[in-house]
């Protein structure tokens, strides 16, 4: 490992196994504390190796990491030809380290910030000199953690190696400021739970949870990676099976592309009737029950968002073709009048189901679901600052506070004012109220029914309880603006 002579870096600590194919060192930067390490994986099966790489994590808890080299084992663990790490390969390079490294990177919340930016793409890192340079795959990758992702700007492979003497391209990782935080929660939305797929995911990613972390022995390796492959056929399927037409609104779908889909989702079913999940469950897991539910938990709702997204970036290209469709007839407008209606309502029906799907997963939705909704009106919310705060209230910009309970005094001072009587106010005259309503209507059955009672003029007349005012703060309305005293 390599440090510029000039650079911003103190090292408090080092770490590496005794072949020293793992270094780890814990970094000070710009009083950022963060753990880096440069990996050599082995070629041959070394469970130790990874066992190893457990023990120097371990020693660096709470901490960031970034972890790079080249690891002789793709990230992917799928099966081929559904691998995006290999190319022209007949088998994937030392699937059982993929698994070790998945599970590692599962049970220290570390991912791929390759695959992270680019989920589909290819592009490889490794060329064998053999089978004239036709083999590739994607060996050298770094894993960072998750907590490092808002930072992340690029993570890219260089386009040839470095030398002649080289078969491997060098991989480079670059970190910016972190991007302001997103103060919306992470949501998965009910849509997708009801997706045609979600079911086939939801099972493959828990089956998949389970084979990766059943302890040593409990499960032959020939019939976990067996299981595994099962497995990730299914979650490859479900991407190759296309969106459903009933998320778009640009074409009516074909019948023979609906059947098409139909037989992919029929296939990726009977390869779920292969899986037995009874047994898959009832294997020993190599880590705790609380650790591997939060492992499961974690696998579901990435899994789960990445199917949202990839629903999102559908319809987001669906809706961009509309546009363009749009704008193609509005060049000729008086012949295609219809045409252009039709495009017109296909939109704003969409743009409708797509703010409704995404409101109705925020807490304030009785609220903003009386708004006249808009693409503009949901971008303005979901970017909203945060609720103010007791602490955000101010004298002034030069006079801070002493202390909170000249807070306290300043706000109750200026409540106090607001509805303090006026001193010049001239008090009501006695009976004038029957003197502008005059004699008749003073005395007429409507008005005198509407009188109070001595018994309600004393209920009214009495101090005010804790309980009765604690209710009515919890009857006010959301609904409504506040008033004078920034009560609703």
């Amino acid at each position: 490992m390599l440090f510029r002579k000039n650079s911003d870096i103190n090292i408090i600590n080092v770490a590496r196994s005794e072949d020293e194919n793992i270094i780890v060192c814990h970094l000070s930067v710009k009083n950022l504390n963060i753990v880096v390490g440069s990996i050599y994986g082995p070629n041959n099966f070394a469970p130790e190796f990874f066992h190893s790489l457990r023990t120097i994590l371990n020693q660096f808890p709470n901490m960031p990491v970034i972890l790079g080299g080249d690891w002789n084992a793709t990230f992917s663990c799928d099966p081929l030809p559904f691998n995006n790490d290999c190319f022209n390969m007949t088998t994937v390079p030392n699937i059982r380290h993929s698994n070790f490294i998945s599970s590692i990177c599962q049970d220290f919340f570390l991912t791929d910030p390759f695959r992270f930016l680019h989920p589909n793409k290819l592009d490889f890192s490794y060329i064998s000199k053999r089978f004239d340079r036709r083999t590739r795959s994607r060996i050298d990758y770094f894993l960072c953690s998750n907590s490092l992702l808002p930072s992340l700007l690029e993570c890219s492979i260089a386009q040839v190696p470095q030398s002649l003497l080289f078969d491997h391209c060098a991989i480079f990782l670059n970190f910016g400021p972190p991007t302001v935080p997103s103060t919306r929660n992470f949501r998965i939305y009910e849509s997708t739970l009801k997706y045609d797929c979600a079911d086939l995911l939801i099972f493959s990613t828990v089956a998949e949870s389970y084979l990766i972390h059943a302890l040593p022995g409990s499960i032959p390796v020939p019939q976990q990676l067996h299981l595994l492959s099962l497995c990730g056929q299914i979650k490859v399927g479900i991407r190759n099976a296309g969106i459903n037409p009933s998320c778009l609104y640009s074409v009516s779908p074909l019948p023979d592309d609906m059947i098409v889909r139909e037989n992919r989702l029929n296939t990726l079913s009977e390869i779920k009737e292969r899986i037995d999940f009874d047994y898959i469950l009832s294997l020993e897991l190599n880590t705790t029950q609380h650790t591997f539910m939060e492992v499961l938990l974690n696998n579901l709702r990435n899994e789960l968002f990445s199917l949202q997204q990839f629903i999102k970036i559908s319809q987001k290209k669906d809706l961009n073709l509309l546009y363009t469709q749009l704008s193609n007839e509005k060049s000729n407008a008086p012949l295609n009048l219809n045409r252009i209606e039709e495009l017109e309502s296909i939109i704003l029906r969409f743009n409708d189901d797509l703010a409704h799907a995404e409101l109705m997963h925020f807490k304030d939705f009785e609220l903003i679901n009386s708004e006249k909704l808009t693409p503009t009106f949901l971008k303005l919310f979901r970017s909203r600052n945060k609720e103010s705060k007791l602490s955000d209230i101010q004298r002034n910009i030069d006079q801070p506070f002493l202390n909170s309970l000249d807070q306290t005094n300043f706000i109750v001072d200026y409540f106090s004012k607001i509805y303090k009587r006026n001193e010049n106010e001239i008090p009501l005259a006695e009976n004038c109220i029957e003197e502008f309503l005059g004699h008749d209507i003073s005395n007429s059955q409507l008005v005198l029914d509407s009188k109070l009672s001595q018994d309600e003029i004393d209920f009214l007349s009495a101090p005010l309880d804790p309980s009765e005012f604690r209710k009515a703060v919890n009857d006010c309305s959301i609904k409504t603006a506040a008033g004078t005293d920034g009560l609703g």
